[in-house]
């Protein structure tokens, strides 16, 4: 996968979580509706949703920092592809790994835990999408190391400039990536033409909420 499927369907997924758990039921039935009985009427009318409520970006954006959410897509290419280039692995190694992610995981929840902090949070939500994207489980060698060995995947050929030709190459005759890219750009303008919408952009880029 590449940028747009990894940033698009990371975000489209955390945000449909959010949605679903946000229309959870925090009370019983019972109890919820003996609550609204006491209520004034106007405080039982059902408030309009915005665009961002609907789709769980703004519930979201209340536990996170979108930015740094689509940041960790990513994290897992901006630390392995540059290792790649200089002869380390095929491009997919340490941080496309389940142990280096457990690690960050336990991390971010000791610091959610104990300082409220949710960034690396966010960055643990978006490195699990991208191993997900990247089907990981059909190279256990890295997705389980140090299991197999101490030593990652060896690429075919030398990754160099001409690896940029490869993932061109790559792009337009793989259907699938095609399909997962297109996508993920069909969310992500949807996601701006959210924030343009609902006049949340500056908020967005200063703040990374909805």
């Amino acid at each position: 996968m590449f940028l747009f499927a990894h940033v698009g369907i990371t975000l489209g997924a955390a945000s449909t979580v959010s949605a679903v758990i946000a229309k959870w039921p925090r009370l019983p039935r019972r109890e919820l509706s003996d609550h609204a009985q006491t209520l004034p009427k106007s405080k039982t009318k059902d408030k309009k949703e915005s665009i961002s409520e609907r789709t769980g970006l703004k519930a979201l954006s209340m536990f996170l920092d979108i930015r740094i959410l689509m940041i960790g897509a990513l994290v897992p290419d901006i630390i392995d592809k540059p290792l790649g280039f200089l002869g380390f692995g095929n491009g997919r190694s340490i941080t496309h790994t389940l142990l280096i992610l457990l690690i960050v995981l336990f991390i971010g929840l000791y610091l959610h835990k104990n300082y409220k902090k949710t960034w690396l949070l966010a960055i643990v939500i978006g490195m699990f999408t991208h191993l997900i994207l990247d089907s990981m489980w059909a190279t256990p060698q890295t997705l389980l190391w140090p299991l197999y060995g101490w030593a990652f995947p060896v690429p075919d050929h030398k990754i160099g400039l001409g690896q940029i030709n490869l993932w061109w190459h790559t792009l337009i005759t793989n259907p699938g990536v095609d399909i997962s890219e297109a996508f993920g750009l069909l969310i992500l303008t949807g996601f701006i033409v959210i924030l343009v919408h609902e006049r949340r952009f500056k908020t967005f880029l200063r703040k990374g909420r909805v």
